[in-house]
């Protein structure tokens, strides 16, 4: 069972979506178990785990090839996955064309070291 509204923006989600349709953010079922990581040993330290997210983007460009998006919600993802420990690893772009506008998708994939549990 998905919650009924986005915990981001509060936008009513649809039921099977993984991500909200208005901010993108993912919907995260209630009582969705805790990540689970290696314990702290000295193996796990030396092996020095990664862990990696990847966020995409989406900007609306017009006709006239400007794009719109919020950039607000960019900074303030960025900056929260930064406080996390997460570093910008690679970033793509891909355009997809529409009869009106086109939409540019900026896929971002982040990095960290893997937490350990003690």
């Amino acid at each position: 069972m998905t919650p009924k509204f986005c915990s981001n923006c509060g936008a009513e989600l649809i039921s099977g979506m993984e991500v909200c349709l208005k901010c993108h953010t993912p919907v995260i079922p209630p009582g969705a178990g805790k990540k689970e990581y290696p314990k702290d040993t000295p193996e796990n330290r030396a092996r020095k785990m990664k862990e990696y997210k990847v966020i995409v983007f989406d900007e609306v460009a017009d006709s006239a090839g400007k794009g719109k998006y919020d950039k607000t919600r960019l900074e303030t993802t960025l900056n929260t996955l930064g406080l996390e420990g997460w570093s910008l690893k690679k970033t793509r772009m891909r355009q997809i064309p529409g009869l009106v506008s086109s939409t540019i998708e900026h896929i971002m994939i982040f990095e960290r070291d893997m937490p350990l549990e003690p």
